[in-house]
């Protein structure tokens, strides 16, 4: 499957160094506190911090590999849970009276060993979707052909409503192993990268409480340089689907603009392409709330700084043209952060960079005003350690709070159980993130 910052994860290895025992364990490590940063990190201004863990946690879950947010909810993944079989767990927390606590453990309804079940997550207020792009994960004629299933909450419990699967999928498809939603579609990337495949995107519209595969989307006759549908962002009728090449001799990739129009059909109307050319996996990572477009791309040199990673910025012209009018990276970047998974709310933005902070990883905050961003703060966990690879994935950001997942995170010694930290700061999150 296509995992976020696949190559960090390569690079790093697949195991987290044990920390020492929780001190006030079992899955709530007390109600919120003032964050205290890594040494490295800057002053912090007064930014709350609520870690969590996932209530029946084992080792190798890998918990926080993914997290979105959406108000006073999250959901956050365990893509190899219980203990690394890969069958996938998310969980559902709700913010009561400021606290986070977990509120649902949700599973798939043929939930099975190797499904990945929360291998990419969406959630736009009473709709969750989460991508399985390795079920069925057992032999067979549909091996990893993979899966979406949507979830509806009702009652204050989130019931599975349907589950997907390609129109035309085959064994080792991998769909749902990326996906976007902005409340009315859903954009699902099927691709088959270990084999190579260039990949396609499906489009599911939802009808009478039905969602439906409406169109197919491939590389819209341009060949592109890798696997297409490596990352998606959709807000309205405007898209972005990235086009990845992850062979390192090589390490380049495009961003598709679509534009849907009034029939339905989505077309594309431009190609963006890195500005500085091949080497630094421009695409990795796409957020859009609108009008601008965040494009991540991980494998960027600044410097002498290899893989400190940067993300750009792309803004939309009356004529329908695309201009590049930033690029951002982090203040005290260094060699191997990989800054660039990019989340986007209104006019701030988050950015994991999970080598950063001494290997224990970082997430930037960034605002913008005027056209430009500006980097406002860096949250490390308080007790974070070296390779708890914080902000690996997907890492969310709402009207009040952020939520940044820590998959190597090794509580009460269960190596990479994983862990997850919410924030919130008063000067910046007040007025909520729409405010600029």
């Amino acid at each position: 499957m296509r995992m976020p910052s696949i190559l960090a994860l390569a690079l790093a290895g697949a195991c987290a160094s044990p920390v020492a025992p929780a001190a006030t364990p079992p899955w709530l490590s007390g109600p919120l506190m003032t964050s205290t940063t890594a040494a490295d990190a800057r002053a912090p201004l007064p930014w709350s911090e609520q870690k969590v863990l996932a209530s029946d946690g084992v080792a190798d879950d890998q918990f926080g590999l993914h997290s979105v947010i959406d108000g006073s909810t999250a959901l956050i993944s365990a893509p190899l849970a219980p203990g690394g079989t890969w069958q996938g767990v998310v969980y559902a927390f709700d913010n009561v009276d400021g606290e986070w606590r977990q509120s649902q453990e949700i599973t798939a309804s043929d939930a099975g060993p190797s499904n990945q079940f929360g291998g990419w997550l969406a959630l736009s207020g009473d709709t969750a979707v989460i991508g399985a792009p390795e079920a069925p994960g057992v032999d067979g004629p549909d091996q990893r052909k993979g899966a979406v299933y949507f979830f509806t909450r009702a009652g204050g419990q989130w019931i599975q409503t349907q589950k997907a699967v390609p129109s035309d999928g085959v064994a080792l498809d991998q769909f749902g192993g990326v996906l976007a939603f902005d409340g009315t579609t859903v954009m699902v990337s099927s691709n088959n990268f270990e084999e190579g495949e260039i990949g396609a995107v499906y489009v599911l519209t939802r009808t009478n409480g039905i969602w439906t595969e409406t169109q197919k989307l491939d590389a819209l006759g341009d060949t592109p340089p890798g696997l297409f549908g490596g990352a998606i962002a959709v807000a309205g009728d405007t898209a972005f689907v990235a086009s990845l090449n992850y062979n390192p001799d090589v390490a380049t990739g495009w961003v598709y603009v679509l534009k849907r129009a009034s029939n339905g059909i989505w077309t594309q109307a431009a190609i963006l392409e890195s500005p500085n050319g091949p080497g630094d996996y421009f695409g990795d990572s796409i957020a859009f709330n609108g009008t601008t477009v965040l494009i991540g791309a991980p494998g960027t040199t600044i410097g002498t700084n290899v893989w400190q990673g940067a993300v750009h910025v792309y803004t939309e012209a009356e004529d329908g043209s695309w201009t590049h009018v930033q690029q951002f990276a982090a203040s005290d970047g260094a060699d191997n952060d990989i800054f660039g998974f990019v989340a986007m709310h209104g006019h701030h933005a988050l950015v994991g960079a999970q080598h950063a902070a001494g290997g224990i990883g970082a997430a930037y905050v960034f605002s913008e005003s005027g056209g430009v961003w500006t980097e406002v703060h860096k949250l490390v966990p308080s007790d974070g350690v070296p390779d708890d690879y914080f902000a690996p994935g997907q890492i969310g950001v709402s009207d009040s709070a952020a939520v940044v997942g820590a998959w190597g995170a090794s509580p009460n010694g269960n190596l990479n159980q994983g862990a997850a930290y919410f924030y919130s700061n008063d000067p910046i999150f007040a007025d909520g993130f729409d405010a600029p």
